[in-house]
């Protein structure tokens, strides 16, 4: 559980320096970057929503981990927002190649990641983004499971998917805006979709790469139970 008591308690404590080598789960945390992070004036954060507190803690232990600091928690707009104003934090993203301010429309995977050969590097890479853009759902009227990754970058949309298949995913995908009943518009516009509704690998992905998202997992729960 993430302690509420002790929110906003880590200003300025730091541990250790960052980690300088790419392992599971630095790639885990540029993935949860790439989706929902973000650095701006100096100040790095990832938000994620109220019900997952597990994924919080997640972040709170990376951040710990590889970032080498106490992060501070707040909730704010309904979401728990993990962050830190440590220099360190920024150099540590900058060499990943992010870039301080609005990041949604050119965010990129790192060339560290699609260079690799590693797919458990990729993988991690994958599950931590997917956990932050990413939805599992099923029809209730036939219970097909469905994948979706939903980005404003059309770059990371296909980054995400060429690494997906160098771990065996073949994702489909889909431009599309954002109308009052959800992405049904075919377009050029905002948003960049990748999805996966075969399933048999919709189970192989929860099962192989998974998600630290709760609201993932308990909707995935769901299904296997009706199924």
């Amino acid at each position: 559980m993430v302690n509420l008591s002790k929110m906003g308690k880590g200003r300025h404590i730091t541990y250790h320096p960052p980690k300088e080598v790419l392992d599971i789960e630095v790639a885990e945390l540029l993935g949860l970057h790439a989706g929902d992070g973000y650095m701006s004036c100096g100040i790095w954060g990832v938000r994620c929503n109220l019900q997952d507190e597990d994924m919080a803690q997640r972040i709170i232990h990376l951040a710990r981990n590889i970032l080498g600091v106490e992060p501070c928690v707040r909730i704010r707009e309904n979401t728990f927002e993990i962050r830190s104003g440590q220099r360190q934090i920024v150099r540590f993203f900058r060499k990943y190649g992010f870039i301080e301010g609005k990041k949604a429309y050119i965010v990129q995977v790192p060339n560290q990641i699609t260079c690799t050969n590693d797919l458990k590097i990729i993988e991690a890479f994958l599950r931590g983004l997917f956990s932050s853009d990413g939805s599992f759902s099923f029809q209730k009227r036939d219970y097909s499971p469905r994948i979706d990754l939903m980005v404003r970058s059309r770059l990371l949309r296909d980054q995400f998917v060429e690494l997906a298949a160098k771990v065996g995913f073949s994702f489909n995908k889909s431009d599309a805006i954002r109308v009052k009943k959800g992405f049904t518009t075919k377009s050029t516009g905002a948003f960049f979709n990748a999805n996966l509704a075969s399933r048999d690998d919709v189970l192989r992905w929860m099962t192989t790469i998974g998600t630290l998202c709760g609201t993932h997992m308990k909707k995935f729960k769901a299904w296997q139970s009706e199924t």
